[in-house]
Formats: structure tokens, C-alpha cells, sequence
């Protein structure tokens, strides 16, 4: 038996999920939230780094972890990525050959970027002798971030990994039988949109319309705080029958901003993969999925079958979940990142 720790620090919340894998077994152990210090990880100053020590060094104490072994997100808009065709290559000649292709898509000096690949699709058909490669790499200076503040909190690094990967283990079913489905996690700050292909992730995309820019929007417009604004959001949703659809009006720009980046994604996937299965659906996560009325909306402007994620299916014991006030849904990526084997 191992256990790992998925560790998720966001914007205005971190999150912490401790799971136990035997065999093809995964229990949850134990689950905690807790608020990000007001800058956190955005703030190079030593004060605001060591607050968000301290935040995590409380959360690991509160949660009752059993092991100090920790895989650690990356937001997906903090890193870049991107599927690249290449010819096919041996292992040994595609790990020379990428840092050449990689100077073409990375828009900062490669020595100031930690690169790692994945080859997503070996051979992509009878008229093709390329394959598709995931490409993604992540700012040095960030990574020194993110490997001294975990090691002030106490923690061992196993590894750090963009956002999309780790939502990917945890929701989507690696089959060849399943859809092709693109993801849309909407967080505070930003939504991460990936397509997933047979387990793989095939396309990454972050935008600013978010949780926190519905809820300044419908601030703004009834007069109300921000907080007020929220629990509105929460109750009330963008159903037409509620609050005589003032909510939907208030946020409706934004939600067809988000509807517009959804299909910009999906066409950039049709014009890349003409041969291949299209997207068949489409799966929400992150707080604001659960916006009462949302998932009815998106099917209808996109036509398209929309549903909420469970990123949970593939752990046992989730009743202890019951017992935390905090939605299950909000652990996502820190659930797919505990599920990496080790």
C-alpha cells in the first residue's frame, strides 16, 4: 500500500486529498480546504510566501495527513502547452529533436523553462507518418517557487504537473470505447478548457471569465457586496424563473464569452483532427459548475451533451466527504493529483 498527497493551491482556496492506492484500489484517506493568504503565490515577497507557508503547514494539521509525500498542481494559465505533430521518432531522437521544436511554440528563452513531453498518439493513421506529441513546460522560476514553499511546509515533492493532467486522471475513463469530450473547469480567477482523447490530453486553453468575474458582474449590477453577489449566484443560478432572470441578464455577457471560447476550442480540435472522432461532450467542473441553470444553458447554445464531472469516480470511501462543508467537486484537481502513481 502507498499513500500520495495531492496538493492544489489556488487562488482563494487550497485544497489537500490524501489517498491510499492498493492495487487498483484508491481510498480516500483525508480531504481539507482552507483559504489562500490574499496573494500567495502571486506576490514574490518573502512576507506573503511565508503566510502561504504557514496556510499550508495548517491545513496538512488540520487534515491529519499520514504521509508527507506530495504531487503539487500548476495553474494551466502558469504554464504552457501545447500538442505538436512530429515525425516519428525513436525515444532516444524525439528527446533530442523536441527542444528544437519546442523553440518554436515557447515564448520564453528555453533555458529559463523546465520541458517535458508525452507522446499522446504513435501513429495517427494511414495517410500520416507523424505523431502527436503533448508539449508543455513551466517557468524555472516558478518551479523554485513552488519546490521552497512545500519544503518550508514540511512536505517531499514527488513531482508538479499542470492542472489539465491531473483533471484529466481524475475524471475522464482512458477506454477506447469513451467520447471524446472536452473539459471545462471553471475556477475563481480562470477556466481551464482541455480536450480528452481516449485518457489523453489533445488541447489546453485557459480564459479569465470566471467564478469571481460572474459574481463582480452581478455586484455591479444589483447593487449588492461581492459576497451577497456569491450566495445569489449559488441559490439562485441564471434560471429565467428566478429573481425574474435578473442573474442570467447580469452575467449573460460573460456566459456567451465562455460559450465562444468552448467553441473556438472544439473547432481548433475539428480543424487539427479532420480524420478523428469529434467532440461528443462536454463535462463541468470547478465551483461554478454547479451554478443552478448553467449545464441546461451550455447544451442549448452549444448543442451538445453537457453534464458535471465527478471527480471522485474512481476513489472508495468518499463517504468521509459528508462529514467536510465544503462541495466535493472542488477537489478535483487535488483528487487526480494524489491518484498519479508513484
Amino acid at each position: 500500500m502507498a499513500r500520495l498527497l495531492g496538493l492544489d493551491i489556488g487562488t482563494t482556496t487550497i485544497k489537500l486529498v490524501e489517498i491510499e492506492k492498493n492495487g487498483k484500489n484508491n481510498k480516500l484517506v483525508t480531504a481539507n480546504l482552507a483559504t489562500s493568504p490574499p496573494k500567495g503565490l502571486l506576490s514574490e515577497a518573502a512576507f506573503d510566501q511565508a503566510a502561504l507557508v504557514e496556510a499550508i503547514k495548517k491545513i496538512v494539521s488540520d487534515a491529519h495527513i499520514t504521509t508527507k509525500i506530495v504531487n503539487v498542481g500548476l495553474a494551466e494559465a502558469a504554464v504552457f502547452s501545447r500538442v505538436i505533430e512530429m515525425p516519428q521518432l525513436s525515444e532516444k531522437e524525439l528527446a533530442s529533436a523536441i527542444r528544437w521544436e519546442a523553440e518554436q511554440y515557447i515564448p520564453l528563452p528555453l533555458p529559463e523553462v523546465i520541458l517535458d513531453y508525452q507522446v499522446l498518439l504513435k501513429n495517427k493513421g494511414e495517410n500520416s507518418s507523424n505523431m502527436d506529441v503533448f508539449l508543455v513546460a513551466a517557468p524555472k522560476a516558478l518551479v523554485a517557487k513552488y519546490e521552497n514553499i512545500i519544503a518550508q511546509s514540511g512536505l517531499e515533492i514527488v513531482s508538479i504537473e499542470p492542472e489539465a493532467i491531473a483533471l484529466n486522471r481524475a475524471v475522464m475513463d482512458s477506454s477506447l470505447s469513451a467520447p471524446v469530450t472536452l473539459v471545462a473547469a471553471i475556477g475563481a480567477e480562470n477556466t481551464t478548457m482541455f480536450v480528452s482523447k481516449k485518457g489523453n490530453v489533445s488541447l489546453t486553453h485557459s480564459i479569465a471569465t470566471a467564478g469571481n468575474a460572474l459574481s463582480r458582474a452581478l455586484s455591479v449590477d444589483l447593487g449588492i457586496d461581492q459576497m451577497q453577489a456569491e450566495e445569489y449566484k449559488k441559490t439562485y443560478g441564471i434560471k429565467q424563473e428566478e429573481l425574474s432572470g435578473k442573474i442570467g441578464s447580469s452575467v449573460g455577457p460573460l456566459l456567451q464569452n465562455l460559450v465562444s471560447e468552448i467553441k473556438r476550442a472544439m473547432s481548433f480540435y475539428a480543424e487539427k483532427n479532420k480524420d478523428a472522432e469529434p467532440i461528443r461532450r462536454i463535462v463541468l467542473l470547478g465551483g461554478s459548475a454547479k451554478l443552478p441553470g448553467l449545464v441546461v444553458y451550455l447544451a442549448e447554445e452549444l448543442g451538445i451533451e453537457t453534464q458535471i464531472g465527478d471527480p471522485w469516480q474512481k476513489v472508495s470511501e468518499t463517504q468521509k466527504l459528508s462529514a467536510l462543508p465544503f462541495e466535493p467537486i472542488l477537489f478535483a484537481q487535488a483528487v487526480g493529483l494524489a491518484l498519479k502513481p508513484l
